[in-house]
């Protein structure tokens, strides 16, 4: 099962990759990755796919048995900032914010503080969403 996890220890092979051959261009074989086989060849290939349409890397291109893989600056920023297991834990924060907030707001039935509490758990929910959009 892919997880943040996995995706964090692809994310840091790519990176490690990068800065062991200085190359343009590298390449990952899964077996280097994952070498006991925690997740299938097609899961890998999967996340190899999400991190191109992500942005985290420029491009895969395919030949038989491997790719050739790109960097992209997106993919430092990503592992800087904690990556995919970070994010995962600001969602899952975000969400118990906002339900935190609609239970106080169900209590309360001042108008102008319910007018208050809708504009601030509309500006979370646009929040939770970027995210998510931003993951898929």
């Amino acid at each position: 099962m892919i997880t943040p996890a996995i995706k964090d220890k692809v994310l840091a092979a790519l990176i490690a990759e990068f800065e062991n051959t200085g190359e343009e261009y590298i390449e990952l074989p899964y077996p280097s990755v994952f070498p006991d086989c925690e997740i299938t060849l097609a899961e890998y290939d999967s996340i190899i796919d999400q991190f191109q349409r992500m942005g985290i890397i420029k491009e895969a291109k395919g030949y038989f048995g491997g790719c050739l893989i790109r960097r992209s600056a997106d993919m430092y920023d990503l592992h800087s900032h904690g990556g995919f297991a970070a994010q995962e834990l600001i969602l899952r924060a975000n969400l118990e914010k906002l339900g935190y907030e609609l239970d106080e707001l169900s209590k309360d039935t001042r108008l102008s503080d319910i007018a208050q509490k809708l504009s601030a758990t509309a500006s979370l929910i646009e929040v939770v969403g970027n995210i998510i959009i931003n993951n898929k």
